[in-house]
């Protein structure tokens, strides 16, 4: 019997996000290493639901994931910066989570309906880019919970907060592909269009 893209999706994003809360602790990889995480991640996802994914089209998703990590890392660097925004607390929090969850997201939405023909509508980047903003904004204050809190902190937090952000990610994508009706032919083989 063949697993649902929703079980599947949860299984590997919550792998990938311990994997990237992992990697933030030597310091250089955490810069590159969750993106690429999930990237593969996602890959894996795909394939093991039925929607196998060229080399071409994964080495896109891979590198277009890995740079909208990146963009959600710079972005809520420069959301910090914000003026009135710095040490303000929960709001700051909530504000510089849901701007780099919401550029994260959207890029990976993005990034998928590239590579994923079924995935070229509107509704699944609009469900995947905001589940990313609200879950940004949990990620971030639920991370400062845990990163101040003497017996917990680093890297708790991340081994924490990776997982719920992927995880509630992979689920808006998992259910923008269980949308009946949505199979494409080319996603029927190895097609590198």
């Amino acid at each position: 019997m063949r697993q649902k893209p929703l079980d599947i999706f949860i299984l590997i994003a919550l792998a990938s996000g311990v994997c990237s809360g992992v990697s933030v602790i030597v310091r250089p990889l955490g810069i590159v290493v969750p993106g690429l995480c999930f990237g593969l991640a996602l890959c894996f996802a795909l394939r093991l639901s039925g929607v196998p994914l060229g080399l071409g089209r994964a080495a896109i998703l891979i590198a277009t994931v890995t740079l909208g990590y990146l963009a959600a890392f710079v972005t809520c660097l420069l959301s910090m910066r914000l003026p009135g925004w710095t040490n303000s607390g929960f709001i700051s929090g909530c504000l510089t989570g849901t701007i780099a969850g919401g550029t994260g997201a959207a890029i990976v939405a993005l990034s998928l309906a590239f590579v994923v023909p079924r995935l070229r509508s509107t509704a699944p980047f609009v469900l995947t880019s905001v589940t990313g903003a609200v879950f940004g904004a949990v990620l971030d204050n639920v991370g400062t919970l845990i990163s101040d809190c003497k017996s917990l902190g680093h890297p708790i937090d991340d081994l924490i907060t990776f997982p719920i952000w992927q995880v509630a990610v992979a689920i808006a994508i998992a259910w923008s592909l269980e949308k009946p009706g949505q199979q494409d032919p080319q996603e029927t083989g190895y097609y590198e269009g």
